[in-house]
């Protein structure tokens, strides 16, 4: 405990510091987003010095890194608001007015539905109330950015050009310690074993978790794409950034996140193509996509290849061929595992045990995301399930669920209908990363656990303004300033 409190402390404390220092939303925006990246840094010296007790370390140490992350989001929320109180006072109003009515009313449905289920002798569990502390936060932080950054002025190009240098330097950082992980064999993952007894090595650092590093990269590499075709930075920065996403995509192992990553690309991608294929060159339009998907085809083509002509024995070897099969068996998990489920005359765990078309370490993936089964009398069995919709299903009952898929129904409507009023890069992305928010949560909890749901706050706050800006009128032509 006492070394994740200390390293985090420090963290918070240095980036409180500059957050004061330069009294400006963009800073504070920044400042939240390098604490979430930084959160578990603390990992890497179990990594270096406690190779062995690397997970057991980690739990017994988490208490700390829990009380500073929830003491720097809370500061995070106080200086919004301390620094801000005249812009929120005002602009409290349209398409924020209505989310923040509808957050209410599903924070209210919840505690009514506990309520009930309390006069039954049924009492909310820890990680439930805990899940529905992190929702809160979510929209709290989202309502915030959201209000206050669509009265900000642009933001400039050398503090942009800083910002950038800082992630290329901490995303260095972050590929160096994940090819030391692989390289010595001490990942999250190596206390898991597959069916055939071997296991799968998946990089993590500086977030812990391979699904987490995965989502963060996937995240970056949409801001990379937005200013890549924007043109706000030399094109050699939003490039390189993708390109690293790619690789740190492929070291996390993580397969969900590579199809969201190339979902919410390829919906990128088709709305640009559609709406400003006169301005931006074919090339231009279709390249972000390419350098954040191509380093993952490319790894798993490199080594597959090298496997097969060296016919390497080493452990490495071993180890980032079966990286790669991750990837290349997911096409086929995903056909055997919808067909097995659709089968009339068997059900989907029965008919791929007697296939033995899937392993059952891949049916539990599968089932943890997909499959109503693992809701069991009301009850939800958190080693499995990897799926934000059915942990609210748990959490919150029908209700709940209903409001908070409307929510995002909700914002979905306003992002096409601001698309349509001011068409253009950034309604086109914050449209498309509006949905591949919401299509993250089939494969993750990505609303209930850390920092999943802050990286989901920052981008809502992101369209948010953006919608407020738009639906007030108080915009220019996006074609003008952004493909000039």
């Amino acid at each position: 405990m006492l070394i994740s409190f200390i390293t985090n402390g420090l963290i918070a404390l240095l980036l409180s510091i500059y957050v004061f220092k330069k009294k400006n939303v963009y800073f504070l925006f920044f400042a939240l987003f390098l604490y979430i990246t930084l959160h578990y840094s603390y990992s890497a010296i179990f990594t270096i010095f406690y190779p062995q007790d690397y997970r057991v370390m980690h739990k017994s140490t988490q208490i700390g890194a829990k009380l500073t992350g929830i003491g720097f989001l809370l500061f995070t929320i106080i200086m919004l608001i301390w620094q801000n109180k005249k812009h929120i006072k005002n602009q409290l109003i349209g398409v924020n007015k209505y989310f923040g009515f509808w957050f209410i009313l599903w924070a209210l449905t919840v505690i009514i539905y506990w309520i009930i289920k309390g006069t039954s002798g049924e009492l909310p569990t820890p990680s439930t109330v805990q899940n529905f502390f992190s929702s809160c936060l979510l929209c709290i932080i989202s309502l915030g950015f959201g209000t206050v950054l669509s009265q900000q002025q642009p933001i400039k190009s050398e503090v942009l050009v800083n910002f950038y240098r800082i992630i290329v330097i901490v995303f260095s950082a972050i590929i160096m310690i994940a090819a030391y992980e692989m390289v010595n064999f001490n990942t999250f993952n190596r206390l898991f074993k597959l069916d055939s007894n071997t296991f799968v090595f998946r990089a993590s650092f500086p977030l812990f978790n391979p699904n987490l590093l995965g989502f963060w990269c996937a995240f970056v590499a949409l801001f990379a794409g937005y200013f890549f075709h924007t043109k706000a930075l030399p094109k050699r920065f939003p490039v390189t950034v993708l390109i690293l996403c790619g690789f740190g995509i492929f070291l996390s192992g993580s397969r969900s996140i590579f199809i969201v990553c190339f979902f919410t690309f390829s919906i990128i991608t088709i709305l640009l193509f559609l709406q400003t294929k006169n301005r931006l060159k074919l090339k231009e339009i279709f390249l972000p996509v390419g350098a954040s998907v191509l380093p993952v085809i490319a790894g798993i083509i490199i080594i597959k290849l090298g496997n097969v002509l060296t016919n390497s024995k080493s452990l490495l070897m071993n180890a980032l061929t079966s990286l790669a099969d991750r990837f290349v068996s997911m096409p086929r998990d995903v056909i055997v595992s919808v067909i097995s489920k659709f089968s009339k005359n068997i059900s989907l765990l029965n008919d791929i045990d007697s296939s033995q078309h899937l392993s059952k370490t891949t049916i539990k993936s599968i089932q943890g995301r997909l499959s109503s089964e693992i809701l069991v009398k009301g009850k939800l069995s958190t080693d499995i399930v990897d799926n934000g919709y059915l942990a609210m299903l748990h959490d919150t009952g029908w209700t709940g669920l209903m409001i908070w898929i409307f929510i995002w129904i909700y914002l979905i409507y306003i992002g096409i209908k601001v698309l349509r009023i001011s068409p253009g890069i950034r309604s086109v992305y914050t449209l498309s990363i509006l949905l591949g928010c919401a299509f993250s949560a089939i494969f993750l909890r990505a609303f209930q656990v850390f920092p999943f749901w802050v990286m989901i706050a920052m981008a809502l706050g992101l369209s948010l303004s953006w919608f407020q800006i738009v639906l007030a009128g108080n915009f220019l032509c996006e074609y003008s300033s952004e493909l000039d």
